[in-house]
């Protein structure tokens, strides 16, 4: 629907551009945050037109007032960004709604200046800061305490030590390892512990624990 929706605009209007990538760069505290995307639509004009399009199988108005917020912020973002490329002062936002029942269409339009549409972008990055800077405290404590940390048990196993080295190498530099060993030996603390402990080198940043039955998820879990 957007294809054609696009295709039909470009052939009745030639300053009509679809898909128009666009990408800013803001340095906020110690973050430099890099935003960027594709705008379904640009009218390139004196006073451009940035056109966000949805499609819906929903009642276009009750789409439209439960979802606005949203929409109109990914266009603000985008016509922020064109603005900010084409050193323009000011534009228009057109919200495109359209059925994907009957093909027809909705539209809301807004005007912005370059000072309302920066107050609002800041105002979203700012959010996503204070969110981003609870994240980046986690990790920093969770990679510190891996410094110390010991294997939980006062021995290892037979098989244990070799199974742990391997895995920490993987952890370290990359690759796969394919282990067969019996069961008992502690799989599971002897191949996660050396991941966690690879957090202190910020190596890696997530564990992914894949399990076939919900029993080896709660080892896992318990093991943790």
């Amino acid at each position: 629907i957007h294809t054609f929706f696009q295709a039909n605009k470009k052939k009745n209007n030639s300053l009509y551009i679809s898909e128009y990538f666009l990408s800013h760069q803001f340095n906020i505290d110690e973050f430099e945050i890099i935003l960027e995307g594709k705008a379904d639509g640009i009218y390139n004009e004196k006073i451009p037109i940035i056109e966000e399009i949805k499609s819906t199988d929903s009642p276009l108005l009750e789409f439209y007032s439960k979802n606005k917020r949203w929409h109109l912020g990914q266009a603000i973002c985008y016509a922020y960004m064109y603005l900010k490329e084409k050193e323009l002062s000011n534009c228009k936002i057109r919200l495109i709604y359209i059925s994907q029942v009957d093909k027809s269409n909705d539209e809301y339009v807004f005007e912005y200046d370059i000072k309302s549409l920066e107050k609002e972008i800041y105002q979203y990055l700012n959010d996503y800061v204070k969110f981003l800077r609870l994240i980046t405290e986690f990790k920093e404590k969770r990679n510190k305490s891996c410094i110390d940390l010991g294997f939980p048990f006062s021995n290892f196993r037979e098989g244990q030590r070799k199974l742990a080295k391997y895995c920490y190498s993987i952890a370290k530099n990359g690759g796969l390892l394919f282990v067969e060993a019996p069961t008992g030996i502690g799989k599971t603390v002897s191949t996660l512990y050396p991941f966690i402990k690879s957090f202190k080198d910020e190596i890696n940043d997530k564990i992914f624990y894949l399990t076939a039955k919900t029993s080896g998820r709660l080892a896992a879990f318990d093991t943790v």
